[in-house]
């Protein structure tokens, strides 16, 4: 389960349940439509699924998005993804 958040200035975030290891380099892999991949590493991602219009709409003009990993009402660690622009980001999930 997710949620991304919108702030007033624009700013992207991304919460999610916390991950087992701390990323290496994390990014996310965005192609306009509702489907993204969050790459926690070269082998690891996250899959981030139905995403609405209007959360497309605000990844289509940025350019990074804060993560926040979260374990009830603790973060468990924060950090900031870049956007990448893929052609067929269902190509990458396995």
């Amino acid at each position: 389960m997710y949620s991304i958040l919108q702030n007033k200035e624009g700013e992207l975030m991304l919460l999610i349940g916390p991950c087992s290891r701390k990323p290496d380099c994390a990014f996310f892999c965005f192609d306009g439509s509702p489907t993204a991949l969050l790459m926690l590493s070269l082998f690891t991602g996250i899959a981030i699924r139905n995403m609405s219009q209007e959360t497309i709409e605000a990844l289509n003009k940025a350019s990074e998005i804060h993560i926040v990993e979260k374990d009830g009402d603790e973060v468990v660690r924060d950090y900031i993804a870049t956007i990448e622009r893929v052609s067929d980001v269902n190509a990458l999930i396995l």
